[in-house]
């Protein structure tokens, strides 16, 4: 597709660079650019980070509130629960480097706290599985590398490894397992394996296909394979291409929300599940993360003819792609 090159600036933190298959390396590093903003849904408002600013979004009134101005560096990744935000923390502070922490804040903004390194917070059975990382802030040398999948405490303690290997670059949790996907030597896989580490079984590997976006529904695992939406079922081995050209977003209330590239744009769509026929929705130049809940869309765009202020905006609507506004306009490099 066109634009993954400028997309990229929407992946996830190891999801960023490019590579060529024939080259991948088993130990790998961080890519220094790492910004993803991201959103969470509590009762009527979506919470969304912008740069190192944490907002609650009125998803009727669409009036968007401050909840925290983080003192450095940028956030991502919020998920919340029982009045806290858990997520992302990279304390870059300006550098050409990454510096990623497990942090956490109360949904009134108070006693903000980082936990411990890491980046990718989920929160399941009470617990904060995170992909541990190694680095030393301030060492333009040191990059952060990926340690494994770690869980520990809400409150940041007794940190436990569940998966040692430098080479995970991505996982989700659904029904007490969890789905990963690593670099190998010449290979790209998608792994699954129990909460503790044990049990591992691939389901799916690639010599020439990147594996991303992985989302769990209604006993499947959904996921990019390449320029195509594969789904497996969690108790098989056997993936099935079940879109092809199109980028998945998100799956909600029975339907898979995606893009596909026309024209140099993208165009947003929904499928109810089980059914060949798509809903158009809108159309932006480059669209980046969404998030649907409840009958509301919060995404960012990317602007090909860009101004010198900004050119990415964080954007809200109905699940019908209209009642749209613009809540943020930013820059990214």
């Amino acid at each position: 597709m066109k634009h993954n090159k400028i997309i990229s600036i929407f992946l996830s933190l190891t999801l960023v660079f490019l590579m060529a298959f024939a080259g991948i390396s088993e130990a790998y590093e961080t890519p220094q650019s790492s910004y993803q903003t991201s959103s969470t849904r509590v009762g009527d408002y979506m919470y969304y980070s912008v740069y190192n600013k944490i907002y609650k979004v009125n998803v009727k009134t669409k009036t968007s509130t401050l909840v925290k101005n983080v003192d450095k560096g940028m956030v991502y990744g919020l998920v919340v629960k029982d009045g806290w935000i858990y997520c992302t923390l990279d304390a870059y502070n300006g550098t050409d480097n990454s510096y990623p922490y497990v942090y956490k804040v109360r949904t009134n903004g108070k006693d903000g706290k980082v936990l411990t390194k890491g980046c990718f917070t989920t929160i399941y059975n009470d617990k904060i599985y995170y992909i541990k990382t190694s680095f030393t802030e301030g060492d333009s040398e040191d990059y952060p590398k990926v340690v494994g999948i770690y869980k520990m405490s809400l409150s940041g303690k007794s940190i436990t490894c569940v998966k040692k290997s430098s080479s995970i670059t991505d996982f989700i949790i659904y029904k007490s397992n969890i789905y990963y996907t690593s670099l190998g030597s010449s290979k790209m896989y998608l792994k699954r394996m129990s909460l503790s580490g044990k049990n591992t079984t691939t389901i799916a590997s690639s010599s020439s296909k990147w594996i991303e976006n992985l989302k769990a529904y209604s006993g499947y695992i959904y996921f990019n394979f390449g320029d195509d939406i594969y789904r497996v079922k969690t108790d098989s081995t056997s993936e099935k291409k079940f879109i092809s050209n199109a980028a998945l977003k998100d799956i909600n209330s029975g339907y898979i929300y995606y893009t596909v590239e026309k024209n140099d744009q993208d165009y947003l769509y929904k499928n109810k599940i089980g059914s060949s026929s798509r809903t158009y929705l809108l159309k932006k130049d480059i669209i980046g993360n969404v998030e649907v809940s409840n009958g509301y869309m919060l995404m960012d765009y990317c602007l090909l003819n860009a101004t010198s202020s900004y050119n990415t905006c964080k954007y809200i609507c109905s699940t019908s792609g209209k009642s749209g506004k613009i809540l943020a306009k930013y820059f990214l490099p």
